[in-house]
Parts: C-alpha cells; sequence; structure tokens
C-alpha cells in the first residue's frame, strides 16, 4: 500500500509539472489556479495518508489534518486577489496573452490593467477603467476596497 500511494504521490507530482509547463506556454487561468490548487491538497492528502500507514495512526487524526488543510487551502484563498495574480502572469509574458480573458477580469484586475498600460503607452483593453464603489456596507469587500485604492492612486500620480 505504501508504494501504490507513493506512486500516486509522484502521479499528482507529475501533473502539476505539466500545469506549470501549460500555464507558460498557453497563460493563467481560474481554472488552472483551482486546478493546481486541488493538485497541491491531493498530493498533501497523499502523503497524509502515507504518513498515517507508515506511523500507524488513527483514522480520526488523518481526517483531523486533512480537515484543517482543506480548511486552511479555503481561508488561505479568500485574501488572495485571483483575478490581479492572472492579469499580473499573463501580461507579463511577451506574447501570446489572451487579451479578451485579460481585458474580461474583475475588479482587482483593473490596477495591474491600468499599470502595464502605463508602461506601455498604449490601451490594452476597450472599456474604461472604472471601479463602483459599493452602495451600501453589505457590498464592501477587502479585494474591492484595495482595486478601488489602487485604482485611485494611479489616477491621482496623473497616469490615466
Amino acid at each position: 500500500m505504501l508504494v501504490w500511494i507513493s506512486q500516486n504521490v509522484a502521479l499528482v507530482t507529475s501533473s502539476l509539472v505539466r500545469l506549470d509547463l501549460y500555464v507558460d506556454v498557453f497563460g493563467l487561468t481560474h481554472l488552472r489556479i483551482a486546478a493546481g490548487i486541488w493538485m497541491v491538497l491531493v498530493a498533501c492528502g497523499l502523503v497524509l495518508i502515507l504518513w498515517q500507514v507508515w506511523r500507524g495512526r488513527s483514522n480520526q487524526w488523518l481526517l483531523l489534518r486533512i480537515g484543517a488543510m482543506g480548511a486552511g487551502a479555503l481561508y488561505l484563498s479568500a485574501f488572495v486577489s485571483f483575478d490581479a495574480m492572472i492579469a499580473r502572469h499573463n501580461l507579463q509574458r511577451a506574447e501570446g496573452w489572451d487579451q479578451a480573458y485579460v481585458c474580461q477580469l474583475g475588479d482587482a484586475a483593473q490596477p495591474v490593467i491600468v499599470a502595464q498600460e502605463v508602461a506601455l503607452s498604449r490601451p490594452l483593453c476597450r472599456r474604461r477603467h472604472q471601479i463602483t464603489a459599493p452602495r451600501d456596507w453589505r457590498e464592501w469587500g477587502f479585494r474591492n476596497w484595495r482595486a478601488r485604492n489602487s485604482l485611485s492612486a494611479l489616477q491621482a500620480e496623473g497616469t490615466l
């Protein structure tokens, strides 16, 4: 059983390497980020199973650690701006990035796109760069607030 689990860890790791090569060629998307996070969670879960079998731990020990790992991944994902990450990664590529995909990303990507437009001295997207403020306190969010502040800072510098 230890050999079989080790083989599965190797297979998931090779899939992660293949995903990384695919992202290098075709760019980053939401689905590729989700696939990468899922593969890392599966590989870590398999390593925990390997450790459980090798050390003779209980199933409760395993479930507690896998649950904590999943909750930790979910909690950390709440603080990451995936739209900005995708825009930053794809715009750093010399060529071959999908302009339509980058331009349709959410509000968090707008400051990254504007910074790239300023660096290139030409517009990348047709739409006007504006992030609407929330109408009331229930629509407020940390990511939207951070994106609005970044875009306001770029506008204050006179780059727009």
